[in-house]
């Protein structure tokens, strides 16, 4: 498992490997999702997909990072566990990676920076 605002690290071992991390996401809230290949045996194409916590499908990404590396940008639906895949594209690489996850804060959000500047 993994936690909101923190770092994966993990390696498909094999061709056709795939990788499930667990993590918790609050409703409504908006997450930035990464799956980079890292190091000099990294993935050099990762392919995401992002789950609900009965395993069905909720959004899936090729090439949304920099280069051939993955990212996403969703909305979760619900508060609970979802569950971050780290494949390779077409299953057909291996190598090392590295899952991001950061929750991003809108305008009108509640945040920290948010809260002590409205009351100054």
């Amino acid at each position: 498992s993994m936690d909101v605002d923190g770092t994966f690290t993990g390696s498909l071992q094999a061709v056709g490997d795939r990788d499930w991390v667990s993590i918790e996401f609050v409703e409504g809230a908006h997450y930035e999702i990464a799956l980079t290949g890292v190091g000099s045996n990294g993935v050099s194409d990762t392919y995401l997909r992002l789950y609900d916590s009965s395993g069905s499908v909720l959004s899936t990404n090729d090439d949304g990072g920099v280069g051939y590396n993955s990212a996403m940008t969703i909305v979760s639906g619900y508060s609970g566990t979802h569950y971050i895949e780290a494949d390779s594209y077409r299953h057909n690489y291996s190598g090392d990676y590295e899952v991001s996850v950061l929750r991003e804060y809108h305008e009108g959000m509640d945040s920290i920076y948010d809260v002590d500047n409205f009351f100054m």
